[in-house]
């Protein structure tokens, strides 16, 4: 599992439980046995287990419970840049979250760079993957063998 996102994150308890609303390909974050949260993507979902299999993006692969798995967009108390996988959001290098599929990115990770003005709160942004309806390679990488 190479994908960290920082130290444990608080997960809204409203998980996937009972209405699991991901499907097999979706890229998630998974609350692993260390407490740490993973980029994976679902390979297999089994319904009356409340189980998937996971894919790893170190292409390790493992099962997980449905209240194990967690929207990519789900607020944590840490944001975290995509690109870096950096923390600290302070200016000039601000992390600014798209607005479309919710991932973090600071200004100057993302390319083209972020201007400023994204930062205002009635600003709508969002990153170059979504403005070109294309799959994120730095979610992606990796978890398509």
């Amino acid at each position: 599992m190479a994908t960290l996102l920082g130290p444990p994150m608080a997960i809204a308890a409203a998980a996937a439980e009972p209405d699991f609303r991901f499907a097999t390909g979706d890229v998630v974050l998974v609350k692993w046995d260390d407490g740490k949260l993973y980029y994976a993507k679902i390979r297999r979902i089994d319904r009356k287990t409340r189980k998937c299999v996971i894919l790893f993006d170190d292409l390790s692969r493992g099962e997980a419970n449905f209240s194990q798995i967690h929207s990519v967009t789900e607020t944590t108390t840490e944001i975290v840049c995509i690109v870096c996988k950096g923390e600290v959001s302070e200016a000039p290098d601000e992390i600014v979250l798209c607005d479309k599929c919710g991932v973090g990115y600071h200004q100057r990770c993302h390319s083209p760079n972020i201007p400023d003005t994204a930062l205002k709160e009635d600003e709508p942004w969002e990153c170059t993957y979504c403005l070109r309806t294309v799959p994120n390679p730095h979610v992606y990488e990796s978890m398509n063998p």
